[in-house]
């Protein structure tokens, strides 16, 4: 739980990037059955292991970082205001550690063939299903 704030929207990428250039670094696809079918761009801000000196020069991530922990503080649920603590990261990391298949959940009873897609870790701008 996030409330969004660890999400890029496509329509607001550029404008992100253009004015926190540092955060480039940290932000890789982020791909559901929704994305993967249609294939539709989508990013997250990825932060497991940045430094504090390295999210303190980028002020927007650190406004988005405190945005996760205020809405999980205000939580009614005890594992997430727990969360709290650790707002640079998703509740629930999902993200294979080596290449991976991408099964949709849901598709489409319509469609005549099966969604699966091989996905690749990569160091940077690697795709992350959710």
């Amino acid at each position: 739980m996030d409330g969004g704030n660890l999400i890029i929207e496509v329509k607001d990428y550029d404008n992100f990037i253009k004015r926190e250039p540092a955060a480039e670094d940290y932000i890789r696809r982020f791909v559901g059955a929704e994305e993967y079918i249609n294939s539709l761009p989508r990013y997250c801000l990825w932060l497991i292991g940045t430094s504090p000196a390295a999210l303190i020069k980028m002020p927007l991530v650190v406004e988005r970082i405190e945005k996760v922990r205020q809405m999980r503080l205000a939580s009614t649920k005890a594992a997430t205001r727990k969360s709290a603590d650790t707002p640079t990261l998703f509740q629930e990391m999902r993200q294979p550690d080596d290449d991976y298949i991408i099964i949709p959940s849901v598709s489409s009873e319509k469609r005549r063939y099966i969604p699966i897609g091989f996905m690749d870790k990569k160091p940077l701008h690697q795709t992350l299903f959710m």
